[in-house]
């Protein structure tokens, strides 16, 4: 089996998932390696293997590549190592790749997993599900977006991630002591709305109530915060690995941030909550299908993009430590048996196996695609997509990597441009079946 994966972050929730499922897998079934993209900025598989050396890697160059190229050099590494699944991860480039293979009859089947809930990925989706032979939804409302946008039931999962049992057991509070706040994720504020930290920490203060904060994680936005939130009692630890989290961050919490505006699930809110971490959470798209985090029951939710509310619910806790202690119990007793790791990897087995045991699907020729990235004067010119690229390659051999190529190094998550149009009605879309009854393989 062959994943793809980004390696411009190497730590974080799906590298740990990628990480724990890949070394849970039975080697006596599966082989599992995983293709690392590399750009000549963010993406660096070097870094990435250093974080997991335990993982058997491939490395698929896309430095100086325009879209094209890059998803021709996804099919040859598939070609090449001629898996019996390929599950692309989050690079766009590797699901378009995934289809034309699919479409020109390749061995290999495509397995779909998406790890967000946002609306590009929901409409990549959505173009990419005729060509596909299963899919994993990690998340309800994922599996039910995925069933509407016309996966057949019968080649759909859904698999809750799991977390490890603690290592440790939590420290509790001191009576008096200042409550302990902390925020695991990435740093960015498209989907993790991290910049809601600034306003939230500053109410805070202003209420006079004691408390610090923990940020575990890195990204785009860290500079920012660490600007905004200076004076204030906050400390900085960058990218954690997943022993650092269950070791010296989640024992010393008492309460985990969440201020996301979607998430296919939140794997730091079911590790917390194993370790009595009380979630205040953004009750973000994904929230109300998954029913993990409910309110006053296992948590506290705010409105996505009300950092004011979050800290009226964290001053609340500050004020009631029976409400702290009791919603810490529920939300051990919420996550214990469903989300354990061991539960995960089991049905991630049945799935692969499945995935295998079903026919291939019959697949649509793919119609021809256009590319959304601004290419070359080449592309422009109408030469072949094959002649380009063989160019292309051999002059990177010759020459090094081309710094002409502007936005053609790195290796996005989802393609560039959509019709707001579109990302509007797939918003309203995934909003309204978060919020209605049904289990997510209904």
């Amino acid at each position: 089996m062959l994943f793809c994966s980004q390696s411009a972050s190497a730590i974080g929730g799906v590298e740990n998932w990628l990480d724990q499922l890949c070394s849970g897998l039975d080697p006596r079934r599966w082989r599992p390696i995983v293709a690392l993209v590399r750009g000549s900025k963010a993406h660096d598989p070097d870094r990435f293997k250093a974080a997991h050396p335990a993982l058997e890697t491939v490395e698929i160059d896309g430095r100086g590549l325009p879209q094209e190229s890059r998803i021709r050099a996804v099919m040859r590494c598939v070609r090449r190592i001629d898996p019996s699944i390929f599950i692309p991860l989050v690079v766009a480039d590797a699901h378009e790749a995934a289809a034309r293979l699919r479409s020109l009859s390749g061995r290999s089947r495509y397995l779909l997993t998406l790890h967000g809930n946002t609306a590009p990925q929901l409409l990549d989706a959505r173009e990419m599900i005729p060509y596909v032979d299963f899919a994993v939804g990690p998340g309800a409302l994922t599996c039910r977006l995925l069933k509407r946008l016309g996966m057949p039931t019968d080649r759909l999962q859904y698999i809750p991630n799991g977390a490890r049992g603690r290592l440790l057991n939590r420290n509790p509070r001191i009576d008096g002591a200042p409550l302990r706040l902390g925020y695991v994720g990435r740093l960015t504020a498209v989907d993790k709305r991290v910049r809601d930290l600034v306003p939230f920490v500053r109410a805070l203060s202003a209420a006079g109530d004691p408390f610090n904060v923990t940020i575990a994680g890195d990204g785009p936005e860290r500079a920012t915060l660490t600007e905004a939130l200076s004076g204030h009692p906050v400390t900085f630890l960058g990218a954690q690995t997943s022993d650092q989290l269950y070791r010296e961050v989640y024992p010393n919490l008492d309460v985990l941030l969440l201020f996301s505006e979607s998430e296919a699930f939140g794997i730091a809110l079911v590790e917390a909550m194993r370790h009595g971490v009380v979630p205040v959470s953004s009750a973000f798209v994904g929230c109300a299908a998954e029913a993990l985090v409910e309110h006053g029951a296992t948590g506290l939710l705010f409105p996505v993009a009300d950092p004011l509310m979050a800290a009226t619910c964290v001053h609340r806790l500050a004020k009631d430590p029976h409400l702290l202690e009791r919603l810490a119990m529920a939300g051990q007793q919420r996550v214990e048996g469903q989300y354990a790791w061991s539960n995960c990897v089991e049905a991630w087995d049945q799935a692969l196996r499945q995935t295998l045991s079903l026919p291939a699907r019959t697949v649509p020729t793919m119609p021809p695609r256009t590319c959304r990235d601004n290419g070359g004067r080449l592309d422009r010119l109408g030469i072949p997509l094959g002649v380009v690229d063989a160019f292309r390659r051999a002059r990177r051999r010759l020459f090094g990597v081309s710094t002409a190529m502007h936005g053609g190094e790195e290796w996005p998550w989802t393609p560039l441009r959509r019709d707001s149009g579109d990302l509007e009605a797939m918003r309203r879309l995934r909003e309204d079946m978060d919020r209605s009854p049904g289990a997510a393989n209904a």
